[in-house]
């Protein structure tokens, strides 16, 4: 129940994305027959996302890195000894897992061709999506954080 309650906020991205797929599969079907020669081709989207993903990914480690520039302040030290500065750091460290495998997929996209182009498109957008959610409530425990420094 404890990884429940800690973990609702991963869970609830992770539902959210499996909801998005499961419509966006049963709208186009499992195998997606893509136009070639248009801007919404699969490898525009994925050049796209992966780029998105690796930017993001960036500010997010330099994030964490200021954070922890700012160890010696009241409010981080308070973080320290109430436990919330790891569980902050883990989660961190989760949403750039999810932005690293967003940017893998989104590189072996530009690489597959169909019928397994339309199952690694699936799974990055799988990956975007829960990464995005996820960065949503990190980005506001960065303002908190940063706002009260």
């Amino acid at each position: 129940m404890k990884f429940l309650a800690r973990n609702k906020t991963l869970l609830f991205s992770f539902l959210i994305s499996v909801v998005v797929c499961g419509v966006l599969i049963n709208y186009q079907g499992v195998i997606v027959d893509f136009k070639d020669g248009g801007q919404n081709t699969p490898y525009e989207i994925a050049k796209l996302i992966s780029s998105i993903s690796g930017t993001i990914l960036g500010f997010l480690l330099t994030a964490v890195a200021m954070l922890t520039a700012v160890m010696d302040r009241k409010l981080v030290e308070n973080m320290r000894k109430t436990g919330h500065y790891r569980v902050f750091i883990v989660d961190c460290f989760i949403n750039c897992f999810l932005l690293l495998w967003t940017m893998v997929f989104g590189i072996i996209t530009l690489f597959t061709v169909n019928p397994y182009l339309s199952y690694v498109f699936y799974i990055m957008i799988f990956f975007s999506i829960t990464a995005i959610l996820f960065l949503i409530t990190q980005g506001h425990r960065f303002l908190l954080i940063f706002t009260r420094i």
